[in-house]
Order: structure tokens, then C-alpha cells, then sequence
């Protein structure tokens, strides 16, 4: 059997604002017993406390991140079909309507805060047009045939991905647009249409 024990630190972040110097906590909080950490992602020498990200350590990480997530669909519709039809034929439909996916504008800034640089975002994610994916339109099509010989029967199947040869895309190179003129590049879209055969037999 194992036993996990856990032993609480006491710890304090740092991270001073404007005019007020970080040593002064640093000294308040030794005068309290406390591990300091400091604001870099690191500990200081002689202490235990480590991190391995500084994210979310600086309050403006954050900044207008009140916004719709990557998952949000105001709109979808999926169906799922099966047709037996005659001599031993079925025919399959997958099919998928949904909204785009919702994206941030955002500008890297320096010399706001004390802070190193960091991105900001300026224009919450599918707050206006043009911040969302274009919408999806994915039909997958199965049509498959059986053949009886005898003890085996032969199985025939073809399968079409993105019949309807959707090119939306679904990601971008980058959100930030540094100056006017500058327009999202995609990077990733649907995958095109594509034909798989397969064949079998069934013992």
C-alpha cells in the first residue's frame, strides 16, 4: 500500500504594483515565516517553492479574456443514418453542420507594466464579424456490399470523407494584428475529400 503525505508550505507571489518596490515584501514576508517566490517563475536560492510556468502569475495576463470559448457553437445539427437497401446494400450518412470556431484579436505590448511583454487581447473572441470560423459542412458517405460464397461471404465498403469537399478553415498561423492592414492567416483547415475502399470476408 502507498501512502501520500502531504506536508502544507506556507508561500506568498509576488508581484508589486507600481511604485512600491518588491524587496519590501520580500522582507515582510521572511519577517513572516513565509517562502518567497518570486514573480520570474522561479525561487529564490535556498528555497524549495519551484514552478514550471510562469502563466497567470502577472494579473494582466488575463486582461478582456471574459469571452467566448474555442468550444462555443450558437448553431449545430448532426445526423446519423443507416439505409439497408436490397441485395445485401447499406448506405450510411454522417453528416455535420455546426458554427465556426470563435477567435481573439490580440497585439503584443511592451512597457505597459512592469512586466515583460506580453499579448493583450482587444477584441473579445466572436464579439463581431470576422472573429469566428467560417461554418462547417461535413458529410461522410458509406456504401457497402455483401456477396454470399457459400461458408464466406465477401465484404465491399467505400468510404467518402468531406463528400461535400469543405474547405473552412479551423485555426489560424496567429491572433495578433499588430497594425491596421494586417488580416488573420489560417493555418489549419478541414480535411479535403478523400475515398477509402476496403474488402473483407466474413468466416
Amino acid at each position: 500500500m502507498w501512502v501520500a503525505v502531504l506536508v502544507p508550505v506556507s508561500s506568498i507571489a509576488l508581484s508589486a504594483p507600481l511604485g512600491i518596490a518588491a524587496q519590501d515584501y520580500r522582507d515582510i514576508a521572511r519577517e513572516a515565516g513565509l517562502v518567497v517566490v518570486t514573480g520570474t517563475g522561479g525561487a529564490e536560492k535556498n528555497h524549495i517553492a519551484e514552478y514550471g510556468s510562469s502563466t497567470g502569475q502577472d494579473p494582466n495576463s488575463y486582461m478582456n479574456a471574459h469571452q467566448r470559448l474555442q468550444a462555443d457553437r450558437p448553431h449545430m445539427f448532426r445526423l446519423q443514418a443507416v439505409l439497408f437497401l436490397p441485395y445485401d446494400t447499406v448506405l450510411a450518412v454522417n453528416g455535420n453542420i455546426e458554427s465556426g470556431k470563435p477567435f481573439s484579436r490580440q497585439v503584443r505590448a511592451a512597457g505597459v507594466t512592469t512586466q515583460p511583454a506580453q499579448n493583450f487581447i482587444v477584441e473579445n473572441a466572436g464579439s463581431q464579424e470576422g472573429l469566428r470560423h467560417p461554418t462547417l459542412w461535413v458529410a461522410d458517405v458509406r456504401l457497402g456490399k455483401r456477396f454470399d460464397l457459400g461458408d464466406v461471404q465477401l465484404k465491399l465498403d467505400a468510404y467518402v470523407y468531406n463528400a461535400l469537399n469543405s474547405t473552412a478553415s479551423i485555426g489560424h498561423a496567429s491572433l495578433r494584428l499588430e497594425d491596421p492592414g494586417e488580416q488573420f492567416i489560417p493555418s489549419s483547415w478541414v480535411e479535403p475529400r478523400r475515398l477509402m475502399l476496403l474488402a473483407g470476408f466474413v468466416f
